[in-house]
């Protein structure tokens, strides 16, 4: 069922992602800079540099029969990637992230489908 949204129309609900590994529950998206501080004699901060822009990623999904040719369990530690299409928000780049996958969770149920947890790394400046 599609939501309905009663309210605030700036107001974002759900994934957008379809992605071509699964369903996806959750994904989430942690955006980091590596900072060097530099001091004078006296101890003070006099100078601040940011650098080395990254972004975790981390994400639940429903395994389908389609996730075999994109299993992210095949992508671990291989530099191979998986691709997550849906952009987060402030981080500065639009489309499709290419994760390289360093974490898989498979959870399996007798009264839930086959679950894929999955914890990765994006780098935006990162040529392929």
């Amino acid at each position: 069922m599609a939501d309905t949204l009663i309210g605030d129309s700036d107001l974002t609900f759900g994934i957008t992602e379809t992605g071509n590994i699964g369903y996806f529950e959750s994904l989430e998206y942690d955006a980091s800079v590596e900072i060097l501080e530099v001091v004078d004699g006296d101890g003070d901060i006099v100078s601040v540099d940011f650098y080395g822009k990254k972004i975790a990623v981390s994400g639940t999904f429903a395994y389908t029969a389609n996730s075999d040719a994109n299993d992210p369990a095949d992508a671990i530690g291989t530099g191979s990637t998986i691709t997550v299409g849906q952009a987060p928000v402030g981080t500065g780049f639009t489309g499709a992230a290419t994760i390289y996958v360093t974490k898989v969770r498979q959870s399996f149920s007798n009264t839930d489908v086959l679950k894929v947890e999955f914890e990765g790394m994006y780098w935006p400046n990162l040529a392929s």
